[in-house]
């Protein structure tokens, strides 16, 4: 007998509330308080005794040692390299005693160090390759260098500190880089390192920054173990404008000739060292009387601050560091024991309470989304909930649409590393709402639209609703979707240790599920439901955080007064920077390229004509209230984590800062419903997209194309059309998951300009003029995704230009193929600025 619709609604309903319980019972158990950091013997060892000069690195899956070893009979210079086979061979190659050493994937470049009693400018690559090994000569450096340290960071080789000559020993304050794509240009001269000259330093890479500590210092008595520290960046951390050397916070011990690891995007782990705070008359006698370390230093690089975690059981002088396909090895160059490092999660896991609330917050989600599943018994009800929604309601929706997880935790992230330029530009959403509520949309709704694109059809051509639609559905699904469904999903997988691919599948089917079944009413008050929990939850996140900081309010102004997080914006013209002009004249453009997106625009559809200005306050209001908020919950993170670094995860990604405040700061049960705003955020934006392709896709296409098809008929395929966006949105976050990505607010507006920047373009073309016709248009969308890709590849334009860039593109050279090739002229009655009176 087969199922009847309440029956197969039942069925839908305790399977949507099963997988909701499911996914929170494969979360991992309790962790509790953990160490960050766990260094364990392996079975490993070098292939022999190593000298005072020699070296043991790797990247990938190879992994060398070699440089002056030392056995009974004499010291040679030998270099070893490990197998798959789980073999040390020695190659028929040398390197010297103190070289310089750095691998990248399963090259190892070898830069000066002594020979024959002298220091070299030599420079060697070493390939491994099918069981043989390949040199390569390099650019010599511009001066002799022992002593020095390497590391291989954004492309390029540095040699750091060391000393051109053996008499005299003076350590070298000088930094030098090679481009590894371009090695014929040679060696560069960067500026010299703040702190002074330093022999065997520490020297790494994180977030974008050559990182250097440490290593032998001159000082008036003699050679001294040093512990200062300074970063170097060549561009700055988006939204600041800072380049160049800055002074770190010092080490919490003296050290040199430590191994060094990076761990998660931003932090750094140093092992062992030469340990004292005597001065020494020579080198030789500083690396035979000064100590080792024992324990391990933990670095972060974005909050400047260090820790101390567990090492391991014995002092630890000259340390050597591997990358091993993802796992670190560590050699003592002392003992040849090698070690195993790796990071550990030291996060709090979500109590039983947190986890109830969860269940209990989801399941009235998706409660919301199911009882509005009897009610779609027409197209425009499924579409546009009758065109009868609460003006209100629909201004909250708007907000969440547009925002959402971007807003919950991007944007709080990218505070978190810079400051607060990008709230400055969110405060022209004031004048902003006169130009919606009483020109753009009342101009669109009077239309009665159920597609945004029917609009450029009735001032274009019907060739430009198609080119449009088309645009809109691609971003979309390779956009919007897949990053608003993948943030909340890295979000849960740093919260409970599900595997983020399972996350993003269960939050994808679910959402598709009841979206499907609930409509457009259930998308706007899901909406509403979540976009009031953001801006509470963000509130308590900003109050407890600034009530944990043992200074309080005064400790949150000073410290991010001290690293430049008030910084609101930039008067220059660096156009590698986000600077204010640019940033004006992009949002002007964007308000009338706004009416092109159809999940946001929607709403204006779906409102009555008496309610569009209210809408614009609504949304206005929300739009300033939220981006205050997550802007201060980025800067109250930072301080928070600043007064307490033992509470980062040093796995973690920038992105995923937002989340780990909430379980590491929030109480029992709260920290639950604010993680569940995170999801609820996802899903609702998810549904937004799906509804809103699905609604183009019959507008613009079946309709078009079948103009016969009953209301019915569009119903079902509105319904089988959001299950298939659904999917596909999921599946693209997945592969989205597998990507490097180090700012999401970043990729998410580089995504908007080449896939909707052409759009707006043509709106304002369309709006603004009445000579622009549908031949300009088209061209103007073509020029406008190609001068964005360009722009992109071949320039250092800050990402911020992109949208201004492909906005302008298309305005102007749409324009101007207008004039020059004429078409049919067009009713412009309520279809620009300057023809609707009347309408």
């Amino acid at each position: 007998m087969p199922l009847s619709g309440n029956s197969l609604n039942g069925v839908v309903r305790w399977f949507l509330l099963g997988l909701c319980v499911a996914s929170l019972c494969c979360a991992s158990a309790e962790a509790g308080d953990q160490q960050s950091l766990q260094v364990t013997g392996t079975d490993l060892r070098l292939p022999g005794p190593a000298g005072a000069g020699a070296f043991f690195c790797g990247d990938g899956g190879t992994l060398w040692f070699g440089g002056e070893l030392a056995d009974e009979r004499a010291r040679q210079s030998e270099i070893y390299v490990w197998r798959v086979d789980g073999v040390w061979e020695r190659l028929d190659a040398q390197a010297p005693a103190y070289a310089a050493s750095a691998a990248s994937g399963d090259s190892l470049f070898i830069l000066g160090g002594l020979e024959n009693g002298q220091t070299s400018r030599e420079c060697r690559r070493l390939t491994w390759q099918t069981g043989r090994v390949e040199i390569t000569a390099l650019p010599s450096l511009p001066e002799a260098r022992a002593y020095a340290s390497a590391v291989v960071h954004d492309g390029y080789l540095y040699l750091v500190g060391g000393s051109a000559t053996l008499e005299g020993l003076a350590p070298s304050d000088a930094v030098f880089r090679l481009n590894l794509a371009q090695r014929a240009a040679g060696w560069e001269r960067l500026p010299p390192m703040p702190m002074g000259g330093r022999l065997l330093p520490e020297v790494g890479s994180r977030f974008g920054e050559l990182i250097v500590f440490g290593g032998i210092g001159e000082g008036a008595e003699g050679l001294r173990i040093c512990g200062e520290g300074a970063g170097w960046r060549e561009f700055p951390v988006d939204s600041t404008d800072h380049r160049g050397w800055r002074e770190l916070s010092p080490m919490l011990v003296p050290l040199a000739g430590s191994g060094v690891a990076g761990l998660g995007q931003s932090h750094l782990v140093v092992l062992g060292g030469f340990n004292s705070a005597e001065a020494f008359s020579s080198l030789d006698e500083l690396l035979t009387r000064a100590a080792g370390k024992q324990e391990a230093f933990i670095y972060h690089s974005v909050t400047d601050t260090w820790i101390t975690a567990t090492g391991v059981a014995q002092p630890l002088r000259r340390v050597g560091v591997a990358d091993r396909n993802g796992d670190y090895l560590a050699a003592d160059l002392d003992t040849a024991e090698i070690y195993s490092v790796s990071g550990l999660r030291v996060v709090k896991s979500l109590s039983g309470w947190d986890y109830g609330v969860l269940v209990a917050y989801l399941m009235g989600v998706v409660w919301v989304g199911l009882s509005f599943s009897r009610k779609q018994n027409s197209s425009e009800e499924f579409a546009l909930g009758s065109r009868n929604v609460s003006g209100v309601a629909a201004g909250i929706s708007m907000f969440a649409t547009a925002s959402s997880s971007i807003s919950f935790m991007a944007i709080p992230a990218q505070a978190f590393v810079g400051n607060l330029v990008w709230f400055f530009l969110v405060l022209l959403l004031i004048p902003g709402y006169f130009l919606q509520a009483y020109l753009f949309f009342p101009l669109l709704r009077k239309l009665r639209l159920t597609s945004t694109y029917e609009f450029l059809e009735l001032r274009f051509h019907p060739a430009l609703r198609y080119v449009a639609s088309a645009q809109c559905i691609l971003f979309q699904l390779l956009g919007r979707m897949s990053v608003v469904l993948l943030l909340p999903s890295l979000a849960i997988s740093a919260v409970t240790g599900l595997n983020v691919y399972l996350c993003v599948a269960l939050l994808g089917l679910v959402t598709t599920l009841y979206s499907t079944l609930g409509g457009f009413e259930a998308v706007i008050w899901t909406d509403v439901i979540q976009g009031c929990l953001m801006v509470g939850g963000a509130a308590v996140m900003v109050v407890l955080g600034i009530c944990s900081l043992p200074g309080g309010f005064s400790e949150f102004v000073t410290v991010s007064a001290q690293y430049d997080k008030f910084d609101l914006f930039y008067l220059k013209w660096d156009y590698t920077l986000p600077i204010l002009w640019i940033g004006i004249l992009s949002w002007l453009f964007q308000q009338a390229s706004f009416l092109g997106d159809q999940p946001v625009v929607q709403r204006v559809f779906s409102v009555r004509l008496a309610d569009v200005r209210k809408l614009a306050k609504t949304y206005a209001f929300f739009g300033i209230l939220i981006s205050l908020l997550v802007h201060g919950v980025g800067l109250v993170a930072f301080a928070y984590f600043r007064s307490r670094p033992q509470e980062l995860d040093p796995l973690m990604d920038n992105d995923q800062i937002v989340p780990l405040f909430i379980i590491q700061r929030l109480p029992v049960g709260l920290a639950g419903l604010i993680i569940a705003a995170l999801f609820a955020a996802s899903m609702s934006t998810l549904s937004s997209s799906m509804n809103s392709v699905a609604t183009i896709v019959v507008e613009d296409w079946f309709r078009k194309f079948r103009p016969g098809i009953s209301d019915r008929a569009r119903l079902i395929s509105l319904k089988v059309l959001s299950v298939f966006v659904g999917l596909f949105g999921t599946g693209a976050a997945l592969y989205m998951a597998g990507m490097e990505i180090t700012s999401m607010f970043k990729i998410w507006n580089e995504i908007i300009a080449l896939l909707g920047g052409g759009i707006g373009g043509i709106y304002i073309l369309g709006l603004f003029t009445r000579r622009g016709n549908w031949v300009g248009a088209i061209i103007g969308v073509c020029l406008s995704i190609v001068c964005t890709l360009w722009v992109r590849t071949y320039t250092d334009l800050h990402w911020s230009f992109f949208i201004l860039v492909a906005l302008l593109t298309c305005f102007v050279s749409g324009y101007v193929f207008s004039l020059l090739i004429q078409t049919r002229k067009v009713n412009l009655k309520g279809l620009t600025v300057f023809d609707t009176a009347g309408t």
